[in-house]
């Protein structure tokens, strides 16, 4: 049996046992303020899961995946249920996925995958199901596992062109994450968004082909 939703925290703990994602504990209506203070002074660290993670339950790592996709994307009133999210085997055995820790808590998850375009020596990464927890909203911390992903995907992609596009679904803020990714040079296609899910993609070209 899973445990009850905390009225603080908003994530699933017991009341009196440390919170597995923000390490919250008790019923003091204080802590989210201090945890917000506190965010942007904190030291993100980043995990790269590769798609063996699908394979292989024995570590955690794709429960870990599950729980923080399930937080996001499948919330009270979205139109995502957790079969819908997951159901797809055959893609998520081919993705890999960031997961961003503040502290020993994961506050940040992406999926990502790549096409190869062997033709004119181009990469193309696909991102999706990126998304921060709700409590640690509003504080740069999408913008930081963006930045540290893109980096990731620059590397990997060395010597060959290099094109993101992220795929943005139908979540709370969602115009407003938009409207930050326009500005950080991403442009959305309507060819490749998807009208039927309301899922919007924003394409953005890496230069990387020294």
């Amino acid at each position: 049996m899973s445990a009850p939703m905390c009225e603080t925290c908003r994530h699933r703990h017991h009341q009196g046992t440390k919170c597995g994602v923000c390490g919250h504990v008790g019923r003091c209506s204080i802590f989210p303020k201090m945890r917000q203070k506190s965010v942007k002074a904190a030291q993100l660290r980043f995990q790269y899961l590769t798609p063996k993670i699908w394979a292989d339950r024995t570590n955690g790592f794709y429960d870990l995946v599950q729980e923080l996709r399930g937080q996001i994307f499948c919330y009270a009133g979205s139109n995502c249920t957790l079969e819908m999210e997951f159901g797809d085997h055959e893609q998520e055995q081919k993705c890999s996925h960031l997961v961003a820790f503040l502290g020993d808590a994961p506050v940040c998850v992406a999926r990502f995958y790549h096409v190869q375009e062997a033709a004119i020596n181009t990469c193309t990464a696909v991102i999706d199901r990126f998304g921060v927890v709700k409590s640690c909203r509003g504080q740069g911390l999408a913008r930081l596992c963006l930045d540290n992903l893109l980096q990731h995907l620059t590397k990997a992609t060395m010597g060959q062109g290099l094109s993101v596009a992220l795929k943005v679904p139908v979540i709370e803020g969602r115009d407003i994450l938009i409207t930050k990714l326009r500005e950080l040079g991403f442009q959305a296609v309507e060819a490749l968004s998807d009208e039927e899910s309301g899922e919007t993609t924003l394409v953005k070209r890496i230069q990387n082909d020294e």
